[in-house]
């Protein structure tokens, strides 16, 4: 095949036969500018890793005709590595083979942006691991269909006087039971999802009783079993209510921490300098003014925080969840919470108790709002670029193949004559007058209807 170059593209865009190394057939002068092409191509494939190139070749096998693609992969330019948004769709053409026009969006800074909050979500899994590691009784995670002993906490292996790599990997009904086959009374049968079972068990093993509580949970993206249990003699047992919370209260750690009351979900108990730090108050401040009440939230976030708070009882988990607060310059920020509920027969003073922990994430969200508003939007006009509209309008007409619509083209009569007369500033502000208008009378005549003009 004879490679074209297509100077009225506009935008970085290819074009492949559909075969096995995806030939280039024709590139916008856009792609050949950025893949530094400029007459015989290279094979197209070799632009990607080993698992780009498997990827890409079978999302083009699985793409019905007439639907579009949508992929994020790296691609080697100039001996860098670039991330870019590829779009595509399988063109038909009368008399010819099919092609797959493909097109590309940098999203580099949104790949960045992605990698910091994953190693936010890596912090607060390191977070809970340790609050396990600090809980005072035994903490061990199991496979529920395999038993394998996943994950046991530092009590519980002075509990089997072992290793935690000495039992990790093992059948949890052989480390803890000393059985060659799953236990007769294994609890597996009686848990239910967002419930925990409560139970006492003699263990012959370690000639100790315990009073247990299983529930299921997802852990390392497998269905397992969590087990807390308390020696019922020990004195570690007898202090456990008291302790459980003060060693994880007085520990600091680098997140917003505070205690609310459960009778009135408002009056903060107890909070950590990193609270005040959020929500802008110094202690004096929070006191004086706010009388320790959370009227930082966002009023609109309340009856929501109230809704989970209220299923928190019930259930006994925690709740994960985004709310907005309002520091005291009036800056709105938001916070991922984990909130969890404590009654008041577990309480160390006997108070019910809601304990929060809040991580700001008010700028990771915003600026991936940014970027994902400059991968699908024209900068000038903020209206959708023509790769982005390509994309939604194939997509339409695939999932609706027997609706009837139509389309309108809108062309701007002798603007090449303003940019050429009046500078291409003043073309720019037409463009931007010509989409407030249009997107203007789109919003009216949703609100309005047809006859708005009446």
């Amino acid at each position: 095949m004879t490679f074209n170059i297509n100077h009225q593209f506009g935008i970085a865009a290819s074009w492949h036969a559909l075969d096995e190394k995806l030939t280039l057939v024709s590139a916008s002068s856009e792609f050949c500018e950025l893949a530094k092409i400029y007459e015989n191509p290279p094979q197209f494939l070799t632009f990607f890793e080993a698992a780009g190139q498997a990827d890409l070749l079978r999302a083009v096998r699985a793409v019905p005709k007439g639907e579009a693609l949508t992929l994020d992969l790296p691609m080697k330019l100039n001996r860098t590595k670039q991330w870019f948004r590829l779009r595509g769709i399988v063109k038909m053409r009368e008399a010819a083979e099919p092609l797959l026009q493909l097109t590309y969006t940098p999203i580099e800074d949104l790949i960045q942006r992605e990698r910091e909050l994953d190693r936010n979500v890596k912090e607060m899994t390191e977070l809970a691991e340790w609050l396990m590691a600090e809980y005072p009784g035994n903490v061990y995670i199991s496979d529920q269909d395999n038993y394998e002993l996943l994950y046991v906490n530092p009590i519980a292996c002075d509990t089997l006087q072992a290793a935690r790599s000495q039992v990790t990997g093992k059948p949890c009904y052989a480390v803890i039971q000393g059985l060659d086959k799953p236990c007769s009374f294994c609890t597996n049968s009686f848990l239910k999802e967002h419930e925990s079972y409560e139970w006492n068990f003699e263990n012959q093993k370690l000639k100790r009783a315990f009073k247990i509580k299983d529930r299921p949970i997802r852990w390392q993206n497998r269905r397992c079993r969590i087990e807390l249990s308390y020696d019922m003699y020990s004195s570690e047992y007898k202090l456990a209510k008291k302790d459980r919370e003060r060693e994880v209260i007085l520990n600091t750690i680098p997140v917003g921490m505070a205690r609310l009351d459960a009778c009135d979900l408002s009056t903060v108990l107890w909070y950590n300098e990193k609270f005040l730090e959020m929500i802008g108050y110094t202690e004096t401040q929070f006191e004086s003014e706010l009388h320790c009440q959370c009227n930082y939230i966002h009023p609109d976030d309340m009856a929501r925080l109230q809704e989970i708070s209220g299923n928190l009882k019930t259930t006994g988990e925690n709740a994960v969840f985004d709310k907005r607060i309002r520091k005291r310059d009036g800056e709105e920020r938001i916070l991922t919470t984990t909130l969890g509920y404590v009654s008041a027969q577990d309480s160390w003073d006997g108070i019910a108790s809601y304990y929060s922990i809040g991580l700001d994430v008010t700028d990771e969200r915003r600026q991936i709002e940014t970027l994902q508003h400059k991968a699908e939007k024209d900068a000038l006009t903020s209206i959708y670029n023509r790769a982005e509209t390509e994309s939604q309008i194939s997509s339409y007409i695939a999932e609706n193949p027997q609706s009837m619509g139509a389309l309108f083209m809108i062309d701007t009569d002798d603007f090449k004559q303003i940019n050429d007369t009046q500078g291409h500033m003043v073309g720019d502000v037409v463009l931007t007058e010509l989409a407030m208008a249009m997107k203007k009378n789109y919003a009216v005549q949703r609100c309005c209807g047809p006859d708005w003009r009446r």
